[in-house]
């Protein structure tokens, strides 16, 4: 089906960018899952993370999994239908690798537009855990209070820049 030097390298192009959102897919789904059921694994990576697990809330800490063993598994198989699909030259895996990023492309835009439509409901709700769950938890959490603090140097230094690059253009 495919003819000519330029079209087979892009087939074995095509072809390994699909493997390598098929292996990461596969990684993202195995390490959620290892996270999610081997405790002693859990405590480890996100200790080399620098996350302190045991201030997070349990339920949160799944959800948060299972949003990753989703993605993974959306990579896994778009990945898998696309090395399929360029490799063997089948029309209708082909056509299944489109529709699943049509669909996902769709989705995206749908995203998009709930964003748009209820940008101020998801700006007071990051308002409100801002507010409860870091800063009303600042002098309880060593964690917490070198994050905020960390991040309020940023900014600090950020606008001090901006304050610096507009003043050396007005002159």
């Amino acid at each position: 089906m495919v003819a000519g030097c330029g079209n087979k390298c892009v087939k074995y192009v095509f072809w390994l960018i699909n493997f390598l959102f098929f292996i990461l897919g596969t990684a993202i789904v195995g390490v959620s899952l290892w996270i999610r059921f081997d405790q002693s694994f859990a405590v480890k990576a996100f200790t080399t993370i620098k996350i302190e697990i045991n201030n997070l809330p349990t339920e949160s800490l799944y959800w948060m999994l299972y949003v990753f063993i989703g993605f993974g598994a959306v990579l896994f198989f778009l990945g898998f239908f696309g090395c399929c699909g360029s490799a063997c030259e089948v029309i209708c895996i082909i056509g299944l690798y489109f529709v699943i990023v049509l669909a996902l492309s769709i989705l995206e835009i749908v995203g998009i537009v709930l964003y748009f439509v209820f940008k101020n409901s998801i700006h007071d709700n990051f308002v409100n855990l801002w507010l409860n769950e870091l800063v009303m938890k600042y002098q309880s959490s060593q964690t917490i209070r070198q994050t905020l603090d960390s991040i309020q140097l940023q900014v600090m230094m950020l606008n001090f820049l901006r304050t610096l690059i507009s003043s050396c253009i007005t002159v």
